[in-house]
């Protein structure tokens, strides 16, 4: 309520003497409203009106209790405008609390999104490596097996030649 009239009205503040042959304070008669009974002590009519910061006394009251109803009332004041400071600075706190969640959040969103990427392109790394080294191994039997053609070419050829020699020794022969 920063904006409304906040209003206290304490009415006939009375403090009953225990005199003798007085029971229950609620049995007792009470007085004429327009007269004081001899049992009372004087009540306190105080109206306060914190927009106007008034203070209306009847009644007859002691300069103390005046002091200390102001006193409380300030105090009260004092204590209200504190709480709604402070109010204010915890929906502060709670207005960049909650924007941090959202800027956090959006972060962790962005952060899933480029850790599912990574994971894709590490998925895709492992495929390739797989696929290049079955490309490797398929190469290097290849090549083993020209290798082993090779070598039987070359074991080839050099029976050719020496059977060519052989056959040309014998030619040789013949023609002498």
């Amino acid at each position: 309520m920063p904006n409304s009239l906040c209003k206290l009205t304490v009415v006939d503040l009375a403090v009953n003497r225990n005199l003798p042959g007085s029971s229950n304070p609620s049995q007792q008669q009470q007085p004429h409203p327009g007269r004081r009974s001899s049992r009372m002590q004087p009540s306190l009519r105080l109206t306060v009106n914190h927009r106007k910061q008034t203070l209306k006394v009847t009644d007859g009251v002691t300069a103390g209790t005046i002091a200390n109803a102001t006193k409380t009332l300030k105090d009260d004041k004092i204590a209200q405008e504190q709480l709604q400071e402070n109010n204010e600075t915890l929906k502060n706190f709670l207005e960049k609390a909650k924007s941090r969640i959202n800027d956090l959040e959006h972060s962790l969103e962005t952060t899933l999104a480029t850790e599912n990427q990574l994971q894709n392109l590490l998925k895709r790394k492992e495929a390739v490596e797989t696929e290049g080294q079955e490309i490797v191994n398929k190469r290097k039997v290849q090549k083993t097996t020209l290798i082993q053609k090779l070598n039987t070419a070359e074991n080839q050829i050099k029976q050719v030649s020496e059977t060519a020699e052989q056959l040309q020794k014998e030619i040789k022969v013949l023609a002498d």
